[in-house]
């Protein structure tokens, strides 16, 4: 299970990115940008310690369909529902780990918040 949310993180990441290009709201280039830059910085730290607990995982590419990178606030928050809705079969009891995950749901709810308010 840590390893589809790893999918997920890295699929986020990269369809943030795209977002970030394709729209015209310079609050939305500015908030994805640093969404997509800070997430790939969370998920980083969050295999990074997973691994030195539990040993390195496997990562699959993401197979699901493509989002439409013209609705950044749709699309993220339903990544944040599939997180949230996951994170304990994910990570478990284990503290450190939720911690960070946490961390990268108040990420999305920030960035949810700029593109949303200020678009």
């Amino acid at each position: 299970m840590f390893a589809n949310l790893i999918t997920l993180l890295f699929h986020s990441r990269t369809y943030a990115h795209k977002a970030h290009l394709a729209t015209t709201s310079f609050a939305s280039h500015a908030a994805l940008d640093e969404f997509y830059k800070s997430l790939t910085n969370k998920t980083d730290a969050l295999v990074e310690m997973y691994q030195g607990r539990h040993g390195v995982i496997e990562i699959a590419d993401y197979a699901g369909e493509q989002d439409d990178v013209t609705q950044p606030s749709t699309v993220l928050a339903y990544h944040l529902k599939i997180i949230e809705a996951t994170r304990d079969q994910a990570v478990g009891d284990d503290r450190p780990l939720q911690n960070v995950v946490d961390e990268i749901c108040g990420l999305y709810l920030t960035v949810l918040y700029k593109i949303r308010t200020f678009n």
